[in-house]
């Protein structure tokens, strides 16, 4: 049994910031689970669906059992179109974020710019430091 994964070079095996919404639910639409309806987290026996709670987890802060009791009743493709709710509702942000500097290059050039600069100032100064202790300083 494969679960969603970052570290998978599918794309379609995680929930990205680049994705639409739309792509978000066909993705948790699609993210496997087993064959037993109701939505409980035990790690080991459905690790699939207890990944699932996880990334809930994470988004809303409340724990596996909070999760699963308020999902009682729901079985695993109706959590899944819950669970893509709640994905989408905390990602819009920074998706509008994203999506606001890749319609503005310049801006975003200029800031690679200014931290390209105080990177080098910062180095040069290091770098000085550097060769005063260790006594190559003129």
């Amino acid at each position: 049994m494969k679960k969603m994964s970052k570290s998978d070079a599918d794309p379609k095996s995680r929930i990205e910031v680049f994705d639409t919404a739309d792509e978000t639910v066909d993705k948790l639409k699609k993210a496997m689970t087993d064959c037993t309806s109701a939505i409980t987290y035990d790690p080991v026996s459905r690790a699939a669906v207890a990944n699932l709670i996880d990334v809930h987890c994470l988004f809303t802060g409340q724990t596996p059992q909070q999760i699963c009791d308020e999902c009682r009743g729901l079985d695993t493709g109706q959590y899944k179109l819950r669970l893509a709710e709640i994905v989408n509702e905390n990602l819009l942000p920074f998706r509008n974020k994203l999506q606001q500097l890749l319609r503005d290059a310049g801006y975003v050039k200029n800031v690679l710019q200014k931290g390209d600069q105080k990177a080098a100032s910062m180095a040069a100064e290091n770098w000085s430091e550097v060769k005063r202790i260790i006594g190559l300083s003129q």
